[in-house]
Formats: C-alpha cells, structure tokens, sequence
C-alpha cells in the first residue's frame, strides 16, 4: 500500500498493520516489488517515531532522578534540535548498514536468491517494529525484539529459503558480537587470574 501512491497517513497505517499482523504475506508481496526511496522513507519514518518517543520517555525519567538545575548547560530546545536534524539521518544510516550486514550474512549461509535490493527493502520495512518503542520502559526491548522477527520472516519469504538460514542471516552478527564481548571478559579474568595464581604460587 506505500508504494502504491495515495494518501500518505492511511498508507501508511495501512502497510503498518499489515507487516506488524501478517507479516508472512506482507513480505511475500514485498518480494515482488522494485526500489529503494520507498522503503527507505517509510523506514525512516518508522524510526523517527519510535526512537523519538524513547527519547522523550528516557528524558522525562531522567529528568526526575537528575535535577533540571544540575543541567543547565544543556538546553532542553538546543537537544530538541541537535534530534530533529540528526535523527532522520541516524535511522537511514542505521538502516543501510543492517541491511549490508544482514545481506553479507546472507551471502555467508548461501541465501542470497534476490539481491542486495531484496535485503534492504525487508530490512527498511522490519523497522516497523521499531514502533513498539512508544510503550513506556518495555517499548524498547518489545520493538527491537519484533524488529528481528519481523526480519527473520522478511527475508525467509523474500529470498525463498528456509528458517533456518533465515535466523542465522539475521542473528549472526548478535552473536558474533556476543561471543567477542564473552572474550574480551574472559581472557583478561584467564591471563590476569592465571599471573595472580602464579604470583601467590611464588
């Protein structure tokens, strides 16, 4: 419904419920489509409002366990601006680098059945999820978790492969990621732990 033109709010509300509530057959339609703009606009949009209400949310709690006088050498308007400017750009950014990511991944588990275009435009839409980020205090583990869901089936039914390849594409970097930081924790306790026993030895 984005894509097709007409009045930008209830295409949007509209292609929103369909990839939040049906997603497997949003995204199959999806694979049949052409472009980036489009997409990349709507994901931006989608970004935009999430994040922005996070923001907001995250500021308005702070607010009360730091006393605005404590701040004064940051003005509320002057953080409001620095947002409005930064934040679009911040969300294509963010966009464009997950979809390289996620279509090397791709590459790397032999999925890639459509193209770079194909990943980017599962991945601008997947960004839908990001709106859960509204909800207070759990807005933003609920959307960046659905964010990834909505990922998994996006390019499961876009490059037509199975589930499996799909996760691993979408998750690889988390737990690559995840295994370095259990690195960087382990060997320096090993290393440090080992010369202190050695040390106590002596």
């Amino acid at each position: 419904t984005w894509e097709n033109g007409g009045e930008i709010l209830g295409a949007f509300l509209k292609t929103t419920k369909d990839c939040l509530f049906s997603p497997t057959r949003f995204f199959r339609s999806v694979a049949r489509g052409k472009g980036y703009w489009s997409p990349l606009i709507y994901g931006i949009i989608c970004g935009i409002i999430g994040f922005g209400v996070a923001i907001i949310w995250q500021w308005l709690f702070f607010s009360r366990l730091i006393p605005l006088p404590l701040i004064p050498f940051i003005p509320y308007n002057l953080i409001l601006l620095i947002l409005t400017i930064t934040l679009p750009l911040m969300m294509a950014f963010s966009i464009f680098v997950g979809s390289v990511i996620t279509h090397i991944c791709l590459i790397f588990v032999g999925g890639n059945k459509r193209g770079f275009e194909a990943t980017f435009r599962v991945v601008s839409y997947a960004w839908c999820g990001n709106l859960f980020e509204v909800i207070p205090f759990i807005g933003c583990a609920v959307g960046s978790i659905y964010t990834l869901i909505l990922s998994i089936i996006g390019i499961r039914e876009v490059h037509g492969i199975s589930t499996g390849k799909a996760v691993i594409a979408v998750l690889l970097p988390m737990i690559i990621i995840g295994i370095l930081i259990i690195m960087a924790i382990i060997i320096p306790i090993f290393f440090f732990g080992t010369r202190f026993v050695g040390s106590v030895g002596v």
